[in-house]
């Protein structure tokens, strides 16, 4: 085969298992990346191997040569691009440029959910509240972390556990949390 960029080389056709690094399990993330990886698997043979990870750290992976695709959220990548952290989420010190982005796969919203009979109506009212703000590492968790100070509010305002979706879900239902975050695609199940 003649080399040239519209001609695959033996070399660029061997077969690698790339690292995906997404969401945990159960989350949306994780069920459209299984989705893609199933339908490339099968119509290019190439294999996606998932990773749990998160919006925040999946381009810390990516950029220390740790994995080869990333989900996260634009304003990370914008952050993490040129190293900023104006509200002191993010564990990079300095711009991470051993990346590039693809494309922008769906618009994903910070969801706040309470009980249909709860108190609270805004941000606001959360304070003294048991709320999932998700693992640190996770877009959500720097979102609502955000949109708390934002209000002129920090965490020791509400009583914070860090679960994954799944878990902060069942703890919902389990009533031992009156608020869970998640950022995810409109609408969210």
């Amino acid at each position: 085969l003649s080399a040239g960029p519209w001609v695959v080389t033996p070399a660029r056709a061997q077969k690698k298992v790339l690292q995906w690094w997404v969401s945990p399990p159960g989350g949306p993330w994780y069920a459209m990346a299984t989705a893609i990886s199933e339908a490339v698997k099968q119509k290019t043979g190439q294999i996606l191997e998932l990773h749990s990870g998160g919006g925040v750290i999946n381009p810390v992976a990516i950029n220390r040569g740790e994995g080869d695709i990333g989900f996260t959220g634009t304003e990370v990548l914008a952050s993490a691009w040129n190293g900023e952290d104006a509200f002191k989420v993010y564990p990079w010190k300095k711009p991470l440029q051993n990346f590039r982005q693809l494309f922008l796969l769906s618009p994903s919203f910070l969801h706040v959910a309470v009980w249909a009979d709860s108190k609270a109506h805004t941000i606001d009212d959360l304070k003294g509240f048991r709320v999932d703000a998700q693992p640190v590492g996770f877009s959500a968790e720097a979102q609502f972390h955000w949109v708390v100070k934002a209000h002129g509010m920090s965490y020791k305002d509400m009583k914070i556990s860090r679960l994954v979706m799944r878990d902060g879900i069942m703890a919902m239902k389990d009533g031992h949390l009156d608020a869970f975050m998640l950022t995810s695609p409109f609408p969210a199940g």
